[in-house]
């Protein structure tokens, strides 16, 4: 029996060290693991800021792009230029008072200027005389248009106003 108590205390010793090892190693691979998981929630941490910054930097290209595209809308538009412009009051002593304007449109833009046409206000002593709407047509990209238009009204006239449309 004695032999018995032996081989016991020798298993029970062999199981006692085997624990402690695996005890021993759990251990090990705890702390392994929270350092791979410390190591991993810093490399998230690093990533989402990146992606912050190149979400941020994706923003900020798309406005880019979109003052570019207003840009490019706008060099492409219609951009048209009143060149020598003249008016003329004639009020004859007989016959028909008119306004004689000239001049010249100029399209430096990329586009047809279509329908331009010129809202003119005639006036005497603060007071509304006649109101013409003069249409002078499409000036086309890089092109112009010359004019030389006659507006007949009743009346002293002393001033004028007009508006391209």
């Amino acid at each position: 029996m004695g032999e018995r108590k032996v081989v016991g205390a020798n298993v029970a010793l062999t199981i006692g060290l085997i624990s402690v090892i695996m005890l021993i190693n759990l251990v090990w691979v705890a702390t392994e693991y929270n350092a791979v998981i410390g190591n991993k929630d810093s490399q998230i941490q690093q990533n989402d800021a990146r992606l912050a910054s190149l979400n941020a930097q994706y923003q900020d290209s798309l406005l880019d792009e979109q003052l570019l595209s207003q840009q490019i809308s706008s060099l492409e538009s219609v951009h048209l230029w009143e060149i020598n412009f003249k008016w003329e009051f004639v009020e004859p002593a007989s016959g028909q008072h008119y306004l004689h304007f000239t001049g010249t449109f100029f399209n430096s833009g990329n586009t047809t200027a279509t329908a331009v046409r010129t809202d003119v206000w005639i006036s005497g002593g603060n007071v509304s005389i006649a109101n013409f709407r003069v249409t002078f047509g499409d000036v086309p990209p890089k092109g112009y248009i010359n004019f030389d238009k006659v507006l007949n009204y009743t009346g002293h006239a002393d001033s004028y106003l007009y508006m391209v449309d």
